[in-house]
């Protein structure tokens, strides 16, 4: 049976979603392996770690661009973190510098081609996105209740040689990437260029935001694995409802929901869940916009996105007084802000349903 063009691409996107899903798992793996290391450094290895992971993003992402090695760029991605955890005993230097560069490669390269694949489509960037942080958690699930590491390298191995399988060609994708159509993608508005870097803002904020519910919950693995299911949840629902009601409306009902439910989150669970799903809702919208914002550069738009702005936020949590971070979420009214200026800024007769 062939596989019309439409199907397939669809596959990609599916199968680059589970493949997020199982390198952040790896990542979730590997980090809480790292805290349970007797090693006196295990602090700043993990740091060591997020720094390459995330911080790197954006010059990975302009090689990978410049190259146009993006297909490359997600199966060599997925070998190197399978590698660097293959040798963890051996070296976890070496570990950290091809887990980390790894991650950092994938999520660039993959972003890169999701991009090209969605056009005029915000649900694409949802289905991608939404299994990062669902790995994440289980990542770290496995590594509590299994010493051994075999099912994430055999998962890395089997999504690494699907995609080979089923990736277009490099000669397609470069055909693809080489085009300069900024307008494909989905965010083609007046003023853009404030609505990216805002959203790119509102990324940052819902690091900052997660990182504080995690540090919360960070012992019930219960609660943050329904905190993950439903900031995967969110995720998919934003890319879809952006698309039905246009990316304005939603970002702003999003982000002002988001604010409301995190507040009052911390006397009722269920409404820091839907707090949590409607905060991770804007990152598909974030990353489509940041990608517009780099046009024939949709790797380092993806390294802005999906790392620089999501390090940031980390960043912000490690100096924030303790005192804000356990006793609520009032970082959370920031995203009141945004999604005003979001619904502000842009001209109320810019047409933005797709």
């Amino acid at each position: 049976m062939i596989i019309n063009k439409i199907d397939r691409d669809r596959l990609i996107i599916i199968l680059l979603g589970l493949a997020h899903g199982i390198a952040d798992a790896a990542a979730g793996l590997l980090i809480i392996r790292l805290a349970m290391s007797p090693s006196v450094g295990a602090g700043l290895t993990i740091l060591t770690y997020q720094f390459l992971a995330f911080g790197t993003q954006p010059i990975v992402g302009l090689i990978i661009d410049r190259h146009h090695r993006a297909r490359a760029g997600v199966i060599i991605s997925l070998l190197a973190t399978a590698v660097g955890l293959s040798v963890r005993s051996i070296s976890p230097s070496l570990t950290i510098l091809l887990a980390g560069l790894g991650s950092a490669a994938f999520h660039v390269s993959a972003g890169s081609i999701v991009a090209v694949t969605a056009k005029k489509s915000i649900v694409p960037f949802g289905w991608f996105t939404a299994p990062g942080v669902v790995g994440l958690v289980l990542g770290g699930t496995l590594a509590l209740n299994t010493p051994s590491d075999n099912y994430i390298l055999a998962a890395l191995a089997a999504i690494a040689l699907s995609l080979n399988l089923l990736l277009p060609s490099q000669s397609s994708l470069e055909r693809l990437l080489d085009r300069p159509e900024p307008s494909e993608l989905a965010i083609p508005l007046a003023g853009k260029e404030g609505i990216g870097l805002l959203l790119l803002g509102a990324i940052a904020v819902r690091s900052l935001v997660w990182n504080l519910v995690d540090a919360v919950h960070q012992s019930d693995r219960q609660i943050l694995l329904y905190l993950a299911l439903a900031a995967g949840a969110g995720k998919i629902a934003g890319g879809i409802l952006a698309d039905r009601i246009g990316w304005r409306q939603w970002g702003t009902i999003a982000l002002i929901g988001a604010a409301i439910c995190l507040n009052y989150g911390t006397q009722r669970q269920e409404l820091l869940l839907l707090g949590v799903a409607l905060l991770q809702s804007v990152t598909p919208l974030a990353l489509a916009a940041t990608i517009s914002l780099c046009p024939g550069l949709p790797a380092t738009g993806s390294g802005l996105a999906l790392g620089l702005a999501i390090a940031i936020g980390g960043i912000i949590c490690i100096i924030l007084p303790p005192s804000l971070s356990t006793t609520s979420y009032s970082s959370a009214i920031v995203l009141v802000a945004l999604g005003l200026l979001l619904s502000a800024i842009v001209n109320p007769a810019t047409h933005t349903r797709q």
